[in-house]
């Protein structure tokens, strides 16, 4: 819009359609600054939850590992006390089928529990050497 007359520019300016209008353009630029700095915000606080889930991640992988080794030790000590009644009983009736049975299931279980210990020892070390980083 071109004004050639400084007197109708002065009361354009004063017009309460101008304010209306400067109102609404101050309201866009307000707007657009405002979700600009929401989404500036949004991406500081997606980074830092990445660091922190980082973080967490080596600490929640070896709890669910430690959590699985534990639960092959159970494993492992219920077949040996199956495995012992049951060698138990074999030997008082004189089976020696079920006594080798009973044997083999006494190995199964002493390999679990020895596997399972080895590994949960790994991994109790790799916790404590995470730890001792600063995670």
């Amino acid at each position: 819009m071109r004004y050639t007359n400084p007197r109708l520019l002065y009361f354009t300016l004063l017009s309460p359609v101008f304010f209306t209008d400067m109102a609404y353009y101050r309201g866009a630029v307000l707007r657009y600054r405002l979700f600009s700095v929401l989404r500036k915000m949004k991406k500081k606080y997606k980074k830092k939850e990445k660091k922190k889930n980082d973080k967490l991640e080596p600490k929640t992988k070896l709890h669910g590992e430690e959590e699985k080794l534990h639960g092959v030790l159970k494993t492992a000590e219920a077949l040996v006390s199956e495995a012992d009644d049951k060698l138990k009983k074999s030997v008082i009736q004189k089976d020696i089928e079920q006594v080798s049975v009973a044997q083999a299931m006494l190995e199964a279980a002493r390999q679990m529990m020895t596997q399972a210990n080895q590994s949960l020892s790994e991994v109790r070390r790799k916790r404590d050497s995470i730890a001792a980083v600063g995670y």
